[in-house]
């Protein structure tokens, strides 16, 4: 698995110099999170590294993302089978 994020400016320009990070976790307990720090520039998207998530269900993938002093939280609520 991998976290893909298409970052635009407010212009639509694909911003370059973001600095994420993000956690995959379960909505009710913090034990299985995944932290995911090493995203980088393909094309046009931010791809993090490969995880392997343990088991199905839900699951929230919080993501921080920072361009020069601006910083923006974002969550995305998900179910795997």
């Amino acid at each position: 698995n991998r976290v893909v994020l298409n970052i635009k400016d407010k212009d639509g320009n694909i911003v370059k110099n973001g600095e994420i990070v993000a956690i995959v976790t379960r909505p009710t307990t913090s034990q299985y999170d995944i932290h995911l720090k090493n995203f980088r520039l393909k094309d046009s998207n931010y791809e993090s590294e490969e995880f392997q998530l343990k088991s199905g269900g839900r699951w929230n993938i919080e993501v921080k993302v920072k361009i020069g002093e601006d910083i923006g939280y974002k969550t995305y609520k998900t179910f795997v089978k």
